[in-house]
């Protein structure tokens, strides 16, 4: 079978969204599937397949230049995506996350998905959307969660019969989740410093919690200069960016994982935070908000939830967590949900499956 993946993501980046879309595609490839990724180029010189650790040439990459002009730089994006699209031999299946490239490419015969991450932003991107899901061709409309479904099915109550939800994923790591070896406990955030993502309310945590080591690794300038210059603490280490494929040297030092969710995440109500899938793949305790989207993957037998701006609610965690036989219960019954339902090749089969339906 032959696929084409139709990706806005630029790559290579530090992106979430592109880390998604090259283990997607590394999966299908896994699987079989002879896959052509169609996505944006960024201005960076490094090998792709090397900055994602993805094993070379298991799946071919075409990237396209994407103009910085607002709004008109889509449509010409779009536009280019065609062009190189139709200049290869024709799939049996696409798959989409981009819309103007599916918009351009514009299939009628060929089976497609269209995968959102999103809410339709503006009344165009919402009438494109209302026409692929009229199209006989359309296979499903993928979703990272229940709540951006919800979202869908009020804008589009006849069409509920073409969505199908499936979280972000992550890869089984290739070393043995372990804890780290240190007397005192090592806590870590592995994200952006978007808005809404809590980064700032970990500083807070280290401050009263002298005993505890905190790493923060993420974040991009000035922000980040900002966060050193404002808290200089021992127990507090800031990494910057790391490139994905050295996460897991992170990862092994690490004790417990947090997830600081804030209420002014814009994608609140439907997010699907690659984060919590990657600390469960290296069976870490985590501390989390206590949000509805977050209990879609998330639970109280295999993480800490916490209301999101109670520091003390925090820091009573982390003491919880101190307690040895706490944390590796915790840790282990998140390895074990990760592994039964959020692994790429999870993600994938039952994609598959809906093609092969």
């Amino acid at each position: 079978m032959k696929l084409t993946y139709l990706a806005a993501s630029v790559l290579p980046s530090s992106g979430a969204d592109a880390v998604h879309v090259m283990n997607v595609c590394k999966a299908f490839a896994l699987e079989g599937v002879e896959v052509t990724l169609i996505a944006r180029k960024s201005n960076s010189s490094e090998d792709v397949f090397d900055y994602y650790g993805v094993e070379r040439d298991l799946f071919k990459i075409h990237l396209v230049q994407r103009p910085n002009l607002r709004f008109i730089g889509g449509f010409i994006f779009g536009y280019n995506m065609a062009k190189i699209y139709k200049q290869l031999p024709k799939p049996d299946v696409i798959y989409a996350r981009s819309m103007h490239a599916l918009r351009r490419v514009n299939p009628k015969t060929i089976p497609f998905f269209f995968e959102s991450h999103w809410k339709p932003q503006n009344r165009i991107y919402s009438l494109w959307q209302k026409l692929w899901l009229s199209q006989s061709n359309l296979i499903k409309f993928i979703f990272i969660s229940k709540g951006l479904e919800a979202v869908y099915a009020k804008l589009f109550p006849t069409k509920v019969g073409k969505f199908k939800v499936l979280h972000d994923a992550c890869n089984i790591p290739e070393i043995i989740p372990t804890s780290s070896n240190s007397e005192r406990l090592q806590v870590g955030y592995v994200g952006s410093f978007f808005k809404g993502n809590g980064y700032s309310l970990i500083p807070l945590m280290a401050k009263q919690l002298t005993d505890i080591d905190f790493h923060l690794v993420g974040g991009k300038e000035p922000e980040l200069s900002q966060l050193k210059k404002g808290y200089v603490l021992k127990n507090l280490t800031f990494y910057g960016h790391v490139a994905h494929k050295e996460l897991s040297q992170i990862y092994s030092k690490m004790d417990v994982m947090l997830a600081p969710y804030q209420d002014d995440v814009p994608s609140l109500d439907w997010m699907s935070p690659m984060k919590l899938f990657e600390y469960m793949s290296y069976g870490k305790a985590i501390v989390a908000s206590d949000y509805p989207v977050i209990r879609e993957v998330l639970n109280d037998s295999n993480s800490i939830l916490v209301k999101s701006d109670d520091l003390s609610a925090w820091v009573d965690a982390l003491k919880l967590l101190k307690n040895d036989a706490v944390r590796q219960k915790m840790g282990s019954n998140a390895y074990t949900r990760f592994v039964e339902n959020y692994t790429w090749t999870k993600r994938v089969k039952e994609i598959i499956k809906l093609i092969n339906k």
